[in-house]
């Protein structure tokens, strides 16, 4: 009876819709009513164990026997692997008065052998059954088997659900997703309008996928195909509705291309005030002297799964000034490649409530919010803000307005210094504003000599104007006329004194306009600058941390001389898109700095001693946050070191594909990525985009096995000279089956190749290697392919690429 009654429930729950034939069952009740002198009524409930607690009292052996038997099928059907599921699976295990024992017998990955004894009352009755699993049409293992659905951090916010996650966990198999079947409870006419899956709208009302319309629940979507590719985890599928669906339980069923199916049922978790996630840093924020801007100040939603959005804003300033108003409110985030979202504008006084365009704050991500009025002088006041939530929480910050230090933008090099006129003359010194945005104002200089001497300072010129003259001593503050920078503005600095100054040493202070100052120690005696000696190796040079790219690493420095170069300073340039921040540097082993800074600011690194004579010492600088991901390119790099003697050199790192003429670093995840190229990969045989730890980034190219070409086109017309730099790693190649992968190109469409490299057991590493090749030899025209062919005896053979780049 209890086969019987399973079967129905069975029959039931995977019923095929006609439409599609795809399985779906959302609730079931089944009633049997025999109506006569006696009616009986059977309810049955599988509890979080798996137990069946429907036992008829005749036959108790027989029926708990039945019961291992449907238990043991439930914990097979969801292992991929059955060759290991070998032994007791339930031994002696109490139920209703009697017992079940179920063994598994070890066959293969596709076949098992069940035996399931039952005993009651000294009853015993035997079950056996062989059991082969079905395969698909492709016979291969069905794709459900390799699908796991979490939904630990499901949540419902506003009209949306989000963050259900789907992971395919196939080494090598890429599996699609072709229609989905969506059921909730209670249902109140809630409507779906969007099926969102990774960062595709795999169905939208009135657009991708059918049936076309908003749709209710139990509706069968034929979605746009959404491909897993192999071993990919953390796939989100979110779903938006015409109106709330709080306090819901859901159904949701997946069918794969093979026509197999996979099943959820789970109920949201209720989400925290949206308020509550975010945090607000103003550890950046400053204040733009010619932009009326309050600027860098970064909101940022903690929540690694829950999403805010933001519809109100006020903002209210003290020691009030009437003439002045706010005028513009925007916000700047990664997705939008750094260009501003203005969410509001207009004109308003002080502490005015604004209703301004929703702005969405996605999880785990961080914004900058700008400020503008419409006044210069927005010195000595404090501003509160308050950002309103959709689900009407709130949160205030205060923001003091603290200028900028000018002296840490300004910079000064005497990389060029030299006497002149009898050796009364200095000149030579450049003065640059570092600052990308803000003017500075130089006020005062102090100038004094060693050994100690008498000359008299007779006067100081910069960018051609006189600022002082008359007769100045030593060691005194001097008031100049008011020396302006502004942002990125370089100008010279000339000094005479009534007297030669030659084999001295300079020590010279520069004291802005908010009393903050910048010292400078230097000689022109025959000793060489020592940023002579100071050299730098980039081209290992690559933005990596595991998965989370957020260093910079393998740049490489060296000390060629006879003397120690004391570096004193760092200044970091970068394209920020989102207030990124630098927050270590570090030397060799040692952390020579950290906190945080942003782009174009110099960083005092405490002096680091590169000794003389010393080679290829690493330098690495960490970011708080990612610096290129799927939405944002990897910016290019300069690092300007300063020495102790204040000479200067600048080491640049082309990260940015657009640096180059062609290249492909693999972020992509799949064969279309990159720039520069005139198609997509082309491939035959065993290739894969493969997401670990590649030599930058996640991704990573493979070659492998016997037969395996994959070739590229990339247009070189124009070009006289070429080179061609990437990273390879050998795997498992052995000289006895001959193993070869060759690297080679063609300069006439793929009608004759040319062998660069040739590949064997003996170029096997455990890391990445770098190559460069020149390419200046063949005809460099718009039909020049290169291609990888490996012509190994077995898949596990293989080679790995990464940053693949072509460049003059």
């Amino acid at each position: 009876m209890l086969k019987k009654i399973l079967k129905k429930i069975h029959t039931l729950l995977f019923s095929f819709y006609r439409q599609k034939g795809f399985a779906i069952a959302t609730s079931t009740t089944l009633a049997v009513v025999v109506v006569g002198v006696t009616t009986i009524a059977v309810f049955i409930a599988i509890n979080q164990h798996g137990r069946v607690e429907l036992l008829k009292k005749s036959d108790r052996s027989k029926e708990l026997a039945d019961l291992g038997m449907f238990l043991a099928k439930n914990h097979i059907a969801g292992d991929s692997d059955w060759s290991d599921d070998g032994g007791i699976l339930y031994n002696n295990t109490a139920y209703e008065g009697g017992y079940y024992t179920v063994t598994l017998s070890e066959e293969s990955t596709h076949n098992i052998k069940i035996t399931s004894v039952g005993i009651y009352n000294d009853n015993k009755h035997t079950v056996v059954k062989n059991i082969s699993r079905t395969m698909n049409k492709n016979n291969q293992l069905p794709s459900s088997m390799y699908i796991s659905i979490s939904t630990a951090n499901t949540f419902i916010i506003d009209n949306s659900l989000i963050d259900l996650q789907l992971s395919n966990n196939h080494p090598t198999r890429d599996i699609t997703i072709s229609e989905m079947i969506i059921t909730w409870t209670t249902d109140n006419g809630e409507l779906i309008n969007r099926i969102q899956t990774g960062e595709a709208s795999s169905w939208l009302s009135g657009g991708a996928g059918s049936p076309d319309g908003e749709q209710p629940s139990g509706t069968l979507f034929d979605i746009v195909d959404y491909v897993l590719t192999a071993q990919s985890t953390g796939t989100n599928v979110s779903l938006r509705f015409n109106s709330s669906i709080t306090s819901r339980e859901f159904s949701i069923y997946f069918r794969f291309a093979d026509g197999t199916s996979k099943h959820v049922e789970f109920s949201p978790a209720a989400n925290s005030t949206q308020s509550s996630i975010i945090y607000i840093d103003d550890s950046s924020t400053h204040f733009h002297y010619y932009g009326h801007h309050i600027q860098d100040t970064l909101i940022v939603n903690t929540s690694p799964t829950q999403n805010a959005l933001v519809t109100g804003f006020k903002i209210k300033w003290l020691y009030d000034d009437t003439t002045m108003q706010f005028k513009r409110l925007r916000f700047i985030t990664d997705s939008g490649n750094g260009i501003p979202t203005s969410v509001w504008s207009g004109y308003v006084d002080s502490d005015t409530f604004l209703n301004i365009t929703p702005y969405a704050l996605p999880a785990n991500e961080t914004h900058e919010i700008t400020f503008t009025f419409d006044v210069d002088d927005m010195n000595y006041k404090r501003y509160v803000f308050t950002l309103y939530f959709a689900d009407g929480s709130e949160k205030t910050a205060t923001i003091d307005n603290n200028l900028i230090n000018q002296a840490d933008y300004l910079d000064v090099s005497v990389s060029d210094a030299e006497l002149s006129f009898g050796d009364k003359t200095l000149e030579g010194i450049v003065l640059k504003n570092t600052h990308t945005e803000t003017g500075i104002w130089l006020d005062k200089i102090k100038i004094n000599l060693d050994p100690d001497s008498s000359q008299l300072i007779e006067g100081i010129v910069c960018d051609g104007q006189e600022v002082f003259s008359g007769t100045g001593t030593l060691n005194a503050v001097l008031d100049l006329t008011n020396v302006s920078f502004n942002a990125g503005v370089t100008i010279s600095n000339r000094i005479d004194f009534d007297s030669s100054v030659d084999g001295v040493t300079f020590n010279i202070t520069y004291i802005m306009l908010d009393s903050t100052e910048k010292s400078v120690d230097f000689n022109l005696s025959n000793q060489p600058f020592l940023n002579s000696f100071f050299s730098a190796v980039t081209r290992d040079a690559v933005i990596f941390n595991s998965h989370s790219p957020t260093r910079v690493q393998n740049l490489t420095i060296s000390n060629t001389g006879a003397y120690n170069c004391i570096i004193t300073h760092i200044r970091p340039v970068w394209k920020a898109h989102c207030g990124e921040k630098l927050t270590k540097i570090a030397i060799g082993a040692s952390t020579t700095w950290s906190g945080n800074a942003g782009s174009g600011t110099k960083i005092d690194i405490n002096d680091y001693s590169l000794t003389a004579g010393a080679t290829n010492i690493p330098c690495k600088f960490t970011f708080n946050k990612k610096m290129v991901s799927p939405y944002k390119a990897a910016p290019d790099f300069d690092f300007e070191y300063t020495f102790i003697d204040s000479t200067t050199s600048t080491v640049s790192i082309k990260m940015n594909p657009a640096s180059w003429v062609a290249g492909d670093n693999f972020e992509s995840g799949n064969y279309s990525g990159g720039s520069g190229f005139v198609n997509n990969w082309l491939r035959n045989g065993f290739t894969t985009v493969k997401k670990t730890d590649g030599h930058s980034g996640s991704y990573f190219l493979i070659v492998q096995g016997k037969n395996t070409i994959i070739k590229r086109q990339v247009d070189l017309a124009g070009y006289s000279t070429m080179k061609m730099r990437f990273f390879r790693r050998v795997v498992s190649f052995e000289a006895s089956h001959n193993d070869r992968l060759y690297f080679e190109v063609s300069d006439n469409g793929g009608t004759d190749w040319h062998t660069i490299a040739t590949y064997t057991e003996s170029d096997e590493t455990s890391k990445f290697v770098y190559e460069e090749h020149d390419l200046s030899d063949y005809t460099l025209g718009s039909d020049f392919f290169i291609r990888f062919r490996n012509t190994s005896n077995q898949k596990g053979d293989r080679v790995l690429f990464d940053d693949i780049f072509f460049f003059e």
